[in-house]
């Protein structure tokens, strides 16, 4: 049985950056009533990035590839 998509992320993100960062990654239907989801990727209570989507599991694979550009951007969270 694979991880569910939320997992993946914080695990990508573990992978990437190192497990010394408190990782949540929430997706919630579309702030402003709209259809669609808004998946963030929080980082020690900052909202580093966030993608919105149609669907849930769309909205999951941007976030994916989000957090593979900020480590290809060479983001620094320090």
């Amino acid at each position: 049985m694979s991880p569910d998509p939320k997992s993946r992320i914080e695990s990508k993100f573990n992978e990437l950056f190192g497990d010394q960062f408190a990782v949540e990654v929430t997706c919630l239907p579309h702030p402003l009533g709209r259809i669609g989801y808004r998946t963030q990727l929080i980082v020690d209570d900052l909202v580093v990035t966030e993608v919105f989507a149609g669907d849930r599991s769309k909205s999951y694979a941007k976030l994916a590839i989000a957090v593979e550009k900020l480590y290809a951007a060479g983001l620094a969270l320090v």
